[in-house]
């Protein structure tokens, strides 16, 4: 009776360990954000053209989600899409979660951001919205930047970004309780490998960085804005969106689903049976 006690525990972990999909872009038909998702998951202007559902250009097969800069009906080519979280996915006040992308860029000359929001209707034109970010990232000059409070943080870790290569990113957010004290922190790699310690990104020796905006309040949806009127090339795709509780710097990919009707697979492929 204690073994089985111990393995039913075991498999409640393992249940409760596994990360919430926001999206993997599947669903959808390829095209316009605007004309082709239809059920609120991601909202932008029906009439800007540049936020996409297209193939992976690396595999046909897979879909991914992409926004162009010189755009737009905003004017200067300002371009903004979000998704509405839902409830297991939010970021409650006093909870800290992993944000989990993949991302890749067509170019070095990239002025994009995402980060996360509590605004119903962020801005989706113009440029009076940066503060609508409570915590954010950006892909600018062919690195990536965080914002630390009032300012961004750049070049982190002096890494260049590399054109057309998929990148792991895992974006660590401390809601923590209150107001003043909200943090987040950044790993990256290109294995397909979960992150280690050695994965984070610094600025000099910090790698602890403040929201942007500081508020007691949940953070519900994902913002993503492109800014750069003057490249209508630049183009950033991201791809199998995850938010996960906890700090938790595995690849949602390399975690197994559990079901008491369903087998695990060990890392050689070897069947193991979950019937108790």
């Amino acid at each position: 009776m204690k073994k089985m006690l111990i393995i039913l525990l075991g498999l409640a972990f393992v249940w409760t360990a596994q990360a919430d999909l926001v999206d993997d872009f599947e669903g959808y038909a390829i095209g316009p954000v605007g004309t082709v998702v239809t059920d609120g998951s991601w909202v932008t202007d029906p009439t800007d053209e540049d936020a996409v559902i297209e193939e992976d250009p690396e595999d046909p097969a897979n879909k991914v989600m992409s926004t162009v800069e010189g755009g737009g009906t905003g004017g200067a080519g300002q371009t903004g899409t979000y998704a509405v979280l839902t409830s297991a996915t939010e970021i409650p006040d006093g909870e800290t979660k992993t944000l989990f992308l993949r991302f890749r860029i067509n170019t070095t000359t990239t002025d994009q951001a995402i980060g996360l929001t509590s605004i119903d209707e962020p801005t989706l034109h113009g440029s009076g919205d940066w503060n609508e970010f409570h915590a954010c990232f950006r892909f600018t000059n062919g690195y990536i930047d965080v914002r630390d409070g009032g300012s961004w943080l750049t070049d982190l870790n002096n890494r260049a970004l590399e054109v057309d290569q998929w990148y792991n990113l895992w974006f660590v957010v401390n809601n923590a309780p209150g107001t003043g004290n909200d943090t987040v922190q950044l790993y990256m790699n290109t294995t397909g490998a979960d992150a280690t310690e050695a994965d984070c990104l610094v600025s000099g020796t910090k790698d602890t960085f403040a929201f942007r905006v500081q508020q007691s309040v949940t953070l519900d949806r994902i913002y993503w804005r492109a800014q750069d009127g003057s490249e209508p090339i630049d183009k950033v795709y991201i791809d199998d969106v995850h938010i996960v509780p906890g700090k938790d710097l595995s690849r949602p990919a390399n975690k197994k689903p559990y079901g008491p009707v369903v087998e695990q697979a060990d890392p050689v492929g070897t069947a193991i049976s979950t019937t108790l």
